[in-house]
């Protein structure tokens, strides 16, 4: 009998702050050196990463999220499922993906992928990448075309009655977490 065990949390685990705060470089080891991680489930925040470690992102991310883009909704089965987009003030679910584990366009290995190409003719071309980097915790990489043009985190909500939340979508038993250290803020 084969028992699955999730990723493994460092004795350090990253952050959503840490994540703000990092560079470019800094963000591009952390995905690097994380594992795919499961095919997420449920509802999970969103924090667009577009001019990663400086004082604009900040600013800049408090409107994407208020104004534009609240985050994902992933409806999971067996490996693999579907999501939506939450767009705007009142999180409207739009931009459907399909979302499975292959190899990462990025680095080395498989990531979970967010494959828009079956959706409206507005997102076709975008492919995002995520990697579990913390406790319920995803760092994405955005594509248009073969292009990548920004970064992303998700944030799922801890478990009710949990002490340590397993990874979304994983078994119950498993933890979430970077097969790495922390990295430091900046890069």
């Amino acid at each position: 009998m084969k028992t699955e065990i999730g990723p493994v949390a460092p004795a350090t685990a990253i952050l959503p702050a840490d994540l703000r705060r990092m560079k470019r470089a800094a963000l591009d080891d952390v995905f690097r050196r994380s594992p795919p991680g499961p095919v997420p489930d449920g509802r999970a925040r969103g924090t667009a990463i577009v001019f990663p470690g400086s004082w604009f992102d900040r600013l800049f991310q408090g409107f994407a999220r208020l104004l534009i883009w609240r985050g994902k909704a992933f409806q999971t089965r067996d490996g693999a499922g579907t999501l939506k987009n939450l767009i705007g003030p009142f999180s409207n679910h739009l931009f459907e993906a399909r979302v499975y584990t292959d190899e990462s366009w990025f680095s080395d290995g498989k990531a979970v992928i967010l494959d828009y190409s079956k959706s409206s003719f507005l997102v076709r071309s975008i492919r995002d990448e995520i990697r579990l980097v913390g406790e319920r915790l995803y760092l994405g990489q955005v594509f248009w075309g073969r292009t990548r043009i920004a970064l992303f985190m998700l944030e799922f909500p801890p478990v009710p009655g949990g002490s340590r939340a397993a990874a979304p979508g994983a078994p119950p038993d498993s933890s979430a977490g970077p097969s790495a250290t922390r990295s430091p803020a900046g890069g």
